[in-house]
């Protein structure tokens, strides 16, 4: 293997400090196996490597033996160069994914996000065009996300990150109505849900054995604690305890719906079906809908969206329930 070719290995070895480091011995190992160079000596990557790290942003720890070698700081090598297409990609990223990824990957990413904005910077390709072309609209109006202030939110995406308990000052808003305090919790969290305009932290209260919903906003301070987790079933179960008890609103249950749709709207439910085996009738003045859906407040409130174009028939809890908050609108507005 020739120089050049054995120190472009050694750059693509060496991770970024947050991810760890590497020692010369273990470069050393990895290349007598991958490359069989039984007879490259140690001293010859000692000497590659002060090399390199006068020429990238390569750092030694030389307080330990063997030295840590780590890249550090914000340049970014890439061989060969970003793409068009892989910048374009990052940049999506950025802008749809930012808010569901922890805080260390966005600052791991935050090179990658700089050198795809300068591949694309000209905006002339075709990729630099479709970014440009192409946006996500919400269907429903969507107020203002609530605020959530930045040392919460890096507490708790830390904890979760790492799997660390987190203590918490929490004013519910049942305390809110009440006038009362925050209270402390600690907590084991589980899960991250964001719900368009504000998130909340699912986690097991220390001492409690159900599952609980903690919605940011209302954190008015949060602490990473030097502790592990000391709850952590299996995914499956908190899913299944989530969809019971926290995910969906209401009860959650499955129910067979049955309702009269007007015609100027049927396309509401012919476009993006309420189920995959969904039935639509033609009736005189509409048509009937027969479908089975999951019970929930965003269904609910989907439903008073349609207005006078939908009409429940079915099941009668479900119709009793839409006709109460419709009486309660009308006299509302009769004042």
């Amino acid at each position: 293997m020739d120089t050049i070719t054995r120190r472009i290995r050694l750059l693509q070895m060496i991770p970024r400090k947050e991810d760890g480091y590497i020692t010369i011995p273990q470069m050393h190992q990895r290349l007598i196996t991958r490359f069989e160079l039984e007879n490259l000596e140690r001293r010859t990557l000692e000497r590659d490597m002060a090399i390199l790290s006068h020429q990238f942003a390569i750092e030694c720890d030389d307080s330990c033996r063997p030295f840590h070698w780590y890249w550090f700081g914000k340049e970014l090598v890439d061989i060969p160069a970003m793409g068009r297409d892989t910048a374009l990609a990052f940049l999506l990223v950025k802008d749809y994914l930012t808010p569901i990824l922890p805080r260390a990957a966005l600052s791991s990413l935050s090179q990658h996000f700089n050198r795809a904005a300068n591949t694309l910077k000209d905006g002339k390709t075709s990729a630099a065009q479709w970014k440009k072309r192409v946006r996500i609209i919400p269907r429903y109006y969507h107020p203002l996300p609530a605020s959530v202030s930045k040392p919460v939110l890096h507490a708790v995406d830390n904890a979760l990150y790492n799997q660390r308990k987190l203590e918490i000052e929490y004013r519910s808003l049942e305390r809110i109505r009440n006038n009362e305090p925050a209270r402390t919790y600690i907590l084991n969290p589980v899960m991250l849900l964001y719900r368009n305009t504000y998130s909340e932290l699912l986690a097991y209260v220390d001492g409690r054995q159900s599952l609980h919903r903690f919605v940011l906003h209302r954190m008015k301070k949060a602490t990473v604690l030097d502790r592990p987790i000391s709850k952590n079933p299996p995914m499956r179960q908190i899913e299944d305890e989530m969809e019971k008890h926290i995910a969906y609103p209401e009860s959650g249950q499955l129910i067979k719906l049955k309702a009269w749709i007007a015609t100027s709207d049927v396309y509401h439910v012919m476009d993006t079906p309420l189920h995959k085996d969904q039935s639509l009738v033609q009736v005189e003045d509409g048509f009937i809908v027969e479908a089975e859906v999951r019970l929930t407040s965003s269904f609910i409130w989907w439903v008073l969206g349609m207005g006078a174009k939908l009409k429940v028939i079915s099941p009668p809890e479900l119709k009793n329930k839409i006709k109460s908050i419709i009486n309660d609108m009308n006299a509302l507005y009769q004042k």
